[in-house]
């Protein structure tokens, strides 16, 4: 492949066992669920980029190069650009509906030199492809990271260093508990549902019937595993 003509993937995700130290998603058994379900969701959003015939470049806690989000971003994107690619896409873990975008729309409106940004439901961003004329480090960085106007900033950052972005539909990102309800509530009973009620040990008729759910013969007397496996 020639880098010059090239676009690549970063995949910007601590591993499973840091993610849930520092996520927030359930109280009472932090750690363990927290670390389960950091695994599902990495999991499905890393398997999802496997087969795109695109570079993927894992930054995690171990290569991860700032002080801020935005300083560690920056730095990921300054280093794959350097490599000599022309548009770069980033992505994290928390929002599983993006196994449904259109990767070869995404890849084609790149290719013609156009940013595109993937808006989640609370004004952040769950995927950010920028070209090399439109990045500009300091100023990327500097962006409003982690806060409800993320999304806002970011338009206007990309259509101030280049054309005005294509934009994805918006996805639902999962931050909190409630985050986590609400989903599970509309979205359809698939593997990743599955595995997350697991987690969740809805063991028993009420907690299915809040979520508005049948209750599964598979999770009927299940046990929930000890422990995560790890991952590569």
């Amino acid at each position: 492949m020639n880098h010059k003509q090239g676009i690549a993937i970063i995949y910007f995700s601590r591993h499973a066992a840091i993610e849930g130290l520092h996520k927030s998603w359930f109280k009472k058994k932090a750690s363990e669920k927290n670390t389960l379900l950091a695994k599902v969701l990495i999991d499905q959003s890393f398997g999802s980029i496997q087969n795109l015939d695109l570079p993927v470049f894992h930054y995690h806690e171990g290569n991860q190069r700032g002080i801020t989000f935005g300083e560690k971003l920056a730095n990921a994107y300054a280093d794959v650009f350097a490599l000599g690619y022309n548009a770069v896409i980033s992505m994290g873990n928390d929002t599983p509906e993006i196994v449904h975008i259109d990767w070869q729309k995404i890849k084609n409106e790149l290719a013609d030199g156009r940013c595109v940004i993937g808006a989640s439901h609370r004004g952040g961003a769950y995927l950010i492809g920028i070209t090399a004329s439109s990045f500009e480090k300091i100023s990327f960085q500097n962006l409003p990271w982690k806060s409800g106007k993320l999304f806002q900033d970011l338009t206007a950052y990309c259509q101030k260093n280049g054309e005005l972005p294509v934009l994805l539909n918006a996805l639902p990102d999962i931050n909190v508990y409630q985050d986590l309800i609400k989903w599970l509530q509309r979205t359809k009973f698939q593997t990743i549902q599955k595995q997350i009620l697991q987690i969740l040990q809805l063991g028993t008729s009420s907690l299915f019937q809040n979520l508005g759910l049948r209750i599964p013969y598979l999770f009927i007397n299940q046990q929930l595993p000890s422990r995560a496996p790890p991952i590569s």
